[in-house]
């Protein structure tokens, strides 16, 4: 298992340019990051929660973006308490009931996902 540390600026927005990142890039960095995620890397979480917001190599989706908005703040994580916030008021009832079923399902498969 890869436990290497991922020291990224804080949205992919933010990374450092020229930074040339094809959209396959951006899709290979989503997959590793939710790797990550479902094993307790909030940082990751939290670099997905952005790239589901902004749509940058991965399909946009606010709802799994609180998804995992929810993982990075459990993590104490900076700004994720702001993207749920931002969330938290754009989002439906249901959409946010459904962003926690998402989570629960996860969780269920990664239980160490929300641990240490």
């Amino acid at each position: 298992m890869w436990k290497g540390v991922i020291n990224l600026p804080p949205s992919v927005s933010d990374w450092p340019q020229p930074f040339p990142v094809r959209a396959s890039e951006l899709q290979q960095f989503a997959l590793w990051f939710n790797l990550a995620a479902r094993q307790g890397d909030g940082s990751s979480a939290f670099y997905l929660s952005q790239m589901h917001l902004s749509g940058e190599g991965i399909e946009q989706d606010r709802v799994v973006a609180r998804v995992w908005a929810m993982v990075a703040f459990a993590k104490g994580i900076e700004g994720a308490e702001q993207i749920l916030t931002t969330l938290n008021e754009e989002l439906t009832e249901e959409q946010m009931e459904q962003s926690v079923q998402i989570l629960d399902e996860i969780f269920q498969k990664h239980p160490e996902m929300l641990g240490g």
